[in-house]
């Protein structure tokens, strides 16, 4: 059975995370909001994190090879209880 978990990320790291764990077979979630960025005089709606450095995955404990999270670029660890 699939369940969603939350892995740490490096500092700025969500997408690069997101995009080895796809390739991986992974599910892979972040939340992100509409937001504005100020520089040089510019203005940008851009698309950021809710939860900066947090992302969600999905797998199934059983059958997923899930302990491979913990060594993908882009992500610090898994959090585990």
């Amino acid at each position: 059975m699939k369940r969603w978990y939350v892995a740490h990320t490096q500092v700025y790291g969500e997408s690069k995370a997101e995009d080895h764990l796809r390739a991986q077979g992974f599910s892979v979630y972040i939340p992100r909001i509409k937001t504005l960025r100020r520089h040089a005089r510019k203005v940008e709606t851009i698309l950021a994190p809710l939860f900066p450095r947090y992302i969600f995955v999905g797998f199934d404990v059983e059958q997923d090879r899930w302990k491979a999270i913990d060594s993908t670029r882009g992500v610090s660890y898994l959090l585990r209880n």
